[in-house]
């Protein structure tokens, strides 16, 4: 190991920032990239950090370079820049992995905090185009998933309206069917009490026709028995 990768270990190992794993290769990188040109001298002593060249040679930043500038922190104590410096460098690592991480289901105040670290790095000169992208993208279909489930909840929730609906209409047809049941068997009895009493009408008017025939053939006896009467009446005495 080099003289600078060692320094690099000692240096944050006293952060306590140390990564999961960390390779001989990692560090001499690091080491390597230790007398890259500062852009703005002013920040120089930001970019000769032994911990940010350890940071700078991390997978993420070999995925997606970056050149950060750190102009706002020309505004703060140089004391404090270095920290601040490696804290938003290490912040670009904590997004990016949590991007990655993402799930569908996560809450949208995860997203919008997301967006708005990538808008604070993306002051500082970080290029946050690729990795808002991906996030925007994401957020879209996050969107699209809500937007499915409030659907398809809607739709759960008029089945459970429908199904209501149908069991009270279910009941009014029930007792509609059990009127038209009771209507039905009165309707039968009235129909056997017509056809009884048709039945005996019927055979009051076979009766009827009977006694009326009955009748005349008494008339006529009638009218015979008081003619013979009469012609007994009137006949002449007899010695």
């Amino acid at each position: 190991m080099t003289r600078k990768a060692t320094r690099v270990m000692e240096i944050i190992e006293d952060s306590g920032a140390v990564p999961d794993i960390i390779t001989y290769d990692d560090l001499n990188r690091a080491a390597m990239n230790d007398d890259m040109p500062c852009k703005d001298q002013n920040l120089r002593i930001v970019e000769d950090s032994p911990v940010m060249q350890f940071i700078q040679a991390m997978d993420v930043f070999q995925s997606i370079p970056q050149e950060p500038h750190f102009r706002p922190l020309a505004e703060c104590e140089e004391v404090c820049r270095e920290g601040l410096a490696l804290g938003h460098m290490m912040t670009f690592v904590n997004v990016t992995k949590k991007i990655s991480t993402l799930q569908a289901s996560d809450p949208r105040i995860d997203f919008d905090s997301l967006l708005k670290c990538l808008s604070e790095l993306e002051l500082h000169g970080f290029n946050v185009e690729a990795v808002r992208s991906r996030l925007l993208e994401l957020q879209s279909m996050k969107d699209s998933q809500e937007q499915l489930k409030t659907k398809s909840k809607n739709i759960k929730s008029e089945i459970i309206e429908q199904t209501h609906e149908r069991t009270k209409v279910k009941a009014e047809l029930d007792e509609v069917m059990k009127d038209l049941k009771l209507l039905e068997d009165k309707k039968k009895e009235v129909e056997e009490k017509k056809a009884r009493l048709l039945s005996i009408n019927n055979e009051n008017e076979s009766e009827i026709v009977k006694l009326k025939s009955g009748i005349g053939s008494l008339f006529e006896e009638i009218k015979k028995v008081n003619n013979e009467f009469k012609s007994v009446a009137g006949s002449p005495w007899k010695k």
